[in-house]
């Protein structure tokens, strides 16, 4: 990340985050992309607090000094981690949910790809998840910043779907948007938390979770169930994920 893409998310953020400044020297930009790649990996089998930060650097090959020169505490590298993960789910609401971007594509095929979509960026990172959700309550740096991408995510889907209200049978498609966005977030929300205790026999699974939640919101709004989505729009949402 730049500088002036840390100010500018700083200016937008309410309390400023300190971001990473990334070092100039490509040495010292690997060796810190392969310590953000061993906490990801750590967190994601231990869960955020069993986590320590030598065991960050051991797994990285790289000094306890490295992450203290990059990050104040590990709460700020849970917040670099963090922005990663909501840049994941801005750049897919973006592609798939712009009103005009897919005109030709039938409304279902697009609710399809949005629900896929955020399931993917939950299930692939489930640790990682587990931990944002849990420090949310306690770090207002992070609950502001979720706030900001929930309305983002929010407001393109509610422009969407009135944009599209012909092809949907509920009274009020803006209500709708908002409805079904906190609905599937809901979900994914609870599955989240609830993975370290839920059973495996109770578990559903992600790809049942991502069906049954995408025929949810076609009841819910009212729009006729289609196939699976058009080449084209898949490749629009593997690139918005990467």
């Amino acid at each position: 990340m730049t500088n002036g893409a840390a100010a500018e998310v700083g200016q937008h953020g309410g309390e400023k985050l300190r971001w990473v400044k990334l070092p100039l020297q490509a040495r010292s930009r690997e060796k810190l992309e392969r310590f953000i790649a061993a906490a990801e990996r750590l967190i994601n089998e231990r869960g955020f607090q069993a986590t320590s930060v030598p065991d960050i650097a051991r797994e990285a090959g790289c000094s306890v000094g490295l992450f203290y020169t990059r990050f104040r505490d590990k709460q700020e590298l849970l917040r670099f981690l963090f922005e990663h993960y909501l840049g994941e789910a801005v750049a897919t609401a973006r592609a798939v949910l712009q009103p005009g971007a897919f005109a030709d594509v039938p409304l279902a095929a697009l609710i399809r790809t949005a629900v896929q979509g955020m399931v993917r960026i939950h299930r692939g990172k489930p640790g990682l998840v587990y931990a944002f959700y849990e420090s949310i309550p306690h770090d207002p740096v992070l609950g502001e910043r979720v706030l900001a991408v929930h309305h983002e995510i929010e407001g393109l889907a509610r422009a969407m779907l009135v944009a599209r209200g012909a092809e949907i049978t509920h009274p009020d498609p803006d209500t709708a948007a908002r409805f079904g966005i906190r609905l599937v977030v809901g979900v994914l929300q609870q599955r989240a938390l609830a993975s370290r205790t839920l059973p495996a026999e109770d578990d559903l699974g992600w790809t049942v979770m991502a069906e049954e939640m995408t025929r949810t919101l076609l009841g819910y709004f009212g729009v006729a169930a289609a196939a699976p989505p058009p080449r084209r729009l898949r490749s629009a949402r593997r690139k918005a994920a990467r």
